[in-house]
């Protein structure tokens, strides 16, 4: 949605983005340290048409960041 302004779900236009200015302070967020300095700014893309939504990190340097503090699996069988 993010790129192309189109729900892949749906294919409708009606897209809003949602950051922190405009959500609760703390849903917007991963956390890569614990103290306020260190975490990584979100953007939610909602369809306003089916609810569908997508999130991606607002800075693409800070992909950086979140590779180095997180633990990425290779197995995603381990999710629900």
């Amino acid at each position: 949605m993010k790129n192309t302004g189109i729900c892949p779900k749906c294919q409708s236009h009606h897209i809003v983005e949602e950051s922190r200015k405009t959500s609760s302070y703390y849903n917007n967020w991963v956390t890569v340290k614990q103290n306020w300095a260190k975490f990584i700014s979100l953007v939610r893309y909602i369809c306003v048409d089916c609810g569908f939504t997508e999130e991606w990190v607002k800075e693409i340097e800070d992909l950086d960041k979140i590779e180095k503090k997180l633990k990425r699996s290779d197995d995603f069988d381990e999710f629900v």
